[in-house]
């Protein structure tokens, strides 16, 4: 689950980037918003960006889960491992 969750960490991060360069761009450099590059960092913001927040929330989720899943994994096999009290009498 845990590489499952970073890999999709990951991806999520470099899909928002990708799509928020051009629009980032064409906010400080507005002569670059006519054309075809306006277009496509529209077409970018609108399309790419709330997938790669999807995929970047999915893969906190299943981070998360991992880990918790692995500390309550650990925690149940050490008290399995540990040695059984003495009988009282």
């Amino acid at each position: 689950m845990i590489p499952w969750g970073r890999r999709l960490l990951s991806t999520g991060l470099v899909m928002v980037l990708a799509s928020a360069a051009p629009a980032l761009l064409i906010a400080l450099l507005p002569a670059f918003g006519e054309g075809f590059f306006g277009t496509l960092a529209i077409m970018l913001t609108i399309t790419v960006t709330p997938l790669g927040v999807l995929f970047f929330s999915a893969g906190g989720i299943l981070l998360l889960a991992g880990v918790v899943k692995r500390a309550r994994f650990a925690r149940d096999s050490a008290r399995a491992s540990s040695p059984p009290a003495p009988p009282e009498r």
